[in-house]
């Protein structure tokens, strides 16, 4: 076989290979948020009813800590960057933001450093998932919180001084991608922070959600609207859930200060 095909049938067979890892750490491809398009985040619409009834089905039939997305913690990366915040956290009042939360592990822990976190999720059987779990973890130095509210359309402009996406940005439709930068901007203090573990990166294709996710994705959308990249770097794979190594870029920005 010529070496031309060889590399073809290969790159094909790392895709294959891509997708089982997917498969075992997402779960099966999920209906994609059908949010009309928009280039404005004031304009992004409320989910839909299918949408939230979508992922209210998923969770509402019984989704168990550590199945499909639900990794049962917080990944090592976002506890690293909680650690970077300590002595800010314990010195004043901050407030964290976790859009797409889930079962609020990273709300639970942002506010075991001590912040004021809230949670956001579409399905109200999370949200009280996310609930119970927080209640089961004892005392907190911060307040932990959790909302249905749209992330899109969040009434606290400027109010928080952090926001961790993750599993987020690769689940909403592609056509509110423009939307959710310019959401971020409007949520997030001048000078705050935006941490975005960008999963999963693989080669583009139409599959999604999780859809395929790269650094210049992320770049492209953020830099547009005044964030300020300060780290870009891999996932170490011992810092990443299990079928996630490879996968996974950790990236801090800075945002605008107006």
């Amino acid at each position: 076989m010529p070496a031309a095909h060889r590399l073809i049938v290969l790159t094909v067979l790392l895709s294959h290979q891509t997708a089982r890892a997917l498969l075992v750490s997402w779960g099966p491809p999920i209906k994609a948020h059908t949010r009309c398009a928009s280039s404005s985040a004031a304009t992004a619409t409320m989910s839909s009813k299918e949408e939230q009834s979508m992922w209210e089905g998923m969770w509402a039939a019984g989704l168990k800590p550590g199945d499909r997305f639900d990794k049962s913690k917080s990944s090592q990366s976002f506890l690293d960057v909680l650690a970077s915040w300590q002595d800010t956290a314990k010195a004043k009042k901050v407030r964290a933001l976790i859009p797409g939360c889930g079962r609020g592990y990273d709300v639970v822990e942002a506010a075991r450093f001590n912040f004021d976190a809230l949670g956001l999720d579409i399905s109200p059987t999370a949200v009280q998932a996310a609930q119970a779990y927080r209640d089961s973890q004892g005392e907190l130095g911060g307040r932990a919180e959790f909302s249905t509210t749209d992330f899109f359309t969040l009434p606290e402009p400027g109010a928080f001084d952090l926001v961790f996406d993750y599993t987020f940005l690769c689940a909403i439709d592609p056509s509110t991608r423009s939307a959710w930068a310019e959401t971020h901007k409007r949520l997030i203090k001048p000078g705050g922070e935006l941490v975005t573990l960008i999963y999963p990166i693989r080669p583009k294709d139409d599959n999604g959600p999780p859809y395929a996710m790269d650094t210049e994705l992320v770049r492209g959308l953020l830099e547009p609207q005044g964030f300020v990249c300060e780290s870009m770097v891999p996932v170490p794979h011992a810092k990443s859930h299990p079928g996630r190594e490879g996968m996974e870029v950790l990236a801090r920005w800075r945002a605008p200060m107006q």
